[in-house]
Formats: C-alpha cells, sequence, structure tokens
C-alpha cells in the first residue's frame, strides 16, 4: 500500500509537469503581445553586436540576456519560439528549487515547494513573456543553491565556486541589482560563518567586481539618457516597493490586495519563518553563530527593503559622475 502511494504522488507529479507545460505552452501562444515584448524583439532583430548596444543605449541593462535570446532566436524568430526561453528557465527555477528544499526538507516538501513556485502567479506572467526576468530568477536561485553547496558543507568541490563565481558574473551582465544578491551572500558569510570564508568569497567576486566596472563606462550615459526624457522620481514608486511583503510573493501590482489581505499575507510569511526555524531545530546561538536558512531570509528580506535607499545614493552619485564639471 505504501509503495502504491508513493508510485501514484511520483506520478502525479508527472501529470503536473506535463499539464503545467502544456498550459503554458497554450498561453504563450494565444496571449497577446505586450509592449515590453517588442523592445526584446527589436533589440535581439539583428546581430549580437546590436544587441549588445541596443540593451544598453534603449534598454539601459547588461547585454547578456539579449545576447542569449539573439542566438536562441536564430532557430525561430517568432514572439512564441521566444517565450519558450523563459518558460525553460522557468522550469530550471523549478528544479533549484527541488534542490535547494532538499537540502532542508524531506523528498515530498521539496516537489511540493517546487510545485508552488512554478504555479506562483508571478513566476506563470514571467514564463509567458519574452523578457529577462525568468532568466534572472534562474541564475538568482543557481547563485544560492552554489553559494549554500560550496561556502556552507563541509569539504565542497571546488570547482563549484568557479561555477557558483560565474552565475555572478553572468547575474551582473543581466541585471544590475544582482549585485545585491551578492551583497546578501557576502553578508551572510561575514555575520553568520565567519571572516575566513567572507575572505574567500571577497576575493573571487573580485575578479567580478573588476569586470562589472566596465558596466560604468555607460551607466552615466543612462543616466543622462533618463534625464534627458525628464524622468521623474513619483513617491508612489517608493511606496508600492515597501508595501509589505506582498511583492516578494506576488510581484509588483499583479495581482491588487486590499490592506487586509497583506497583512495576513506578512502574518503568514512570519509564521513560516517560526515554523521552519523550529522543524530545522535551530536555536537562537544558531541563528547568531551559523548559516541557517531562517537568519539568511531575514537578511535578504531586509536588504531588499533598504535596497531602494542604496539604488538612491547611487543614482544620485552617477548623477554626479555624468554631470560635467565646468
Amino acid at each position: 500500500m505504501q509503495k502504491l502511494r508513493k508510485d501514484l504522488f511520483y506520478l502525479g507529479i508527472i501529470l503536473f509537469f506535463v499539464i503545467y507545460t502544456g498550459t503554458v505552452l497554450i498561453l504563450a501562444k494565444k496571449t497577446v503581445l505586450w509592449e515590453d515584448e517588442v523592445y526584446s524583439l527589436h533589440t535581439t532583430s539583428q546581430n549580437i553586436n546590436y544587441a549588445i548596444k541596443q540593451s544598453y543605449n534603449f534598454e539601459g541593462q547588461p547585454p547578456f540576456y539579449f545576447i542569449l535570446l539573439t542566438i536562441w532566436r536564430k532557430i525561430s524568430g517568432s514572439l512564441f519560439f521566444a517565450r519558450t526561453l523563459s518558460l525553460t528557465f522557468s522550469l530550471f527555477s523549478g528544479i533549484i528549487i527541488y534542490k535547494l528544499s532538499r537540502i532542508f526538507l524531506d523528498n515530498r516538501l521539496a516537489l511540493i515547494s517546487a510545485i508552488l513556485f512554478l504555479m506562483n502567479p508571478a513566476i506563470v506572467y514571467f514564463s509567458l513573456e519574452a523578457r529577462l526576468y525568468s532568466f534572472i530568477i534562474f541564475l538568482s536561485l543557481s547563485s544560492l543553491y552554489l553559494f549554500y553547496k560550496y561556502y556552507l558543507c563541509e569539504s565542497p568541490k571546488r570547482n563549484i565556486m568557479y561555477i557558483h563565481a560565474l552565475v555572478s558574473m553572468l547575474g551582473v551582465f543581466t541585471q544590475y541589482f544582482f549585485v545585491l544578491l551578492i551583497l546578501a551572500e557576502a553578508l551572510s558569510l561575514l555575520l553568520l560563518v565567519g571572516w575566513q570564508k567572507f575572505l574567500k568569497y571577497a576575493l573571487i567576486h573580485l575578479i567580478v567586481a573588476v569586470l562589472f566596472c566596465i558596466n560604468f563606462l555607460i551607466i552615466p550615459n543612462q543616466v543622462n539618457a533618463v534625464r534627458n526624457d525628464q524622468f521623474g522620481f513619483d513617491l508612489v514608486y517608493l511606496k508600492t516597493f515597501l508595501r509589505t511583503l506582498q511583492n516578494f510573493i506576488f510581484s509588483f501590482n499583479l495581482i491588487n490586495f486590499n490592506l487586509i489581505l497583506r497583512r495576513l499575507i506578512i502574518i503568514i510569511y512570519f509564521f513560516w519563518l517560526v515554523i521552519l526555524f523550529k522543524r530545522v531545530q535551530f536555536n537562537v546561538k544558531s541563528l547568531i553563530k551559523t548559516f541557517n536558512p531562517v537568519s539568511f531570509l531575514v537578511i535578504i528580506t531586509l536588504l531588499t527593503y533598504f535596497s531602494i535607499v542604496i539604488l538612491i545614493c547611487l543614482f544620485i552619485l552617477s548623477a554626479f559622475i555624468a554631470t560635467p564639471l565646468y
């Protein structure tokens, strides 16, 4: 009986992935073209050199995703095929979620975690859009998984460190915000593990930092372009960014929850942290002195909330750099 239940469970998992993939592919075929997807199609409509120029000068982003999409579209130039790249990375992200969850949970709960991740409305939305969001989520999850496997496990394989550094480099050349994840990982090592592993992390990522500096040749021009368009910073955007942990779960304005539901989501989130804290049998001493998923989530949460302040400071600094000193 137990074996039958186990077989039915795994059969259900297989059926879910088949139905999920098929449904998203049908939606990708039928969903109308979004305005931002027009930009992606135009940026990747020619060769790699054109994609790099457009990514910096028009998209305002580092170029790696658009290089990848340009190569992908050599197979087929259709919108549907461009969207399948996003779906592919969403499915890969589901696998990484499973592997991450498997570190702390049993196999069934890890599989359920992957299913819940893929059912997230934001993930479904990003899977249907020919933009970089699905890819950056995949890179972020891969970074977290490799970070744990090398810096937090005993006797790790050395090649994992280099793969993690490569993912970091791809991340910063895909989205500027990826720097915040690198910052969170470094801060976690320093505060929760020790300065020795932090130093090792910092040294290997020094190469990433040096290569990232190439972007500073372009960023002042991007800031000037924004200023010339008379872009205004509306306080509403700041309120949206800081509006509870709904934005962690459902992304910006995708689902319009009222105040009560937002508060409910925050309560559920912190209850989940408490349950996880108890389940993996951490105590206050280990929370402070060693790495664990609860403390890392708290650091990620705080860093994300305060990242808007960091971004505003960087924006002001870039504005000064971009302003001629006559």
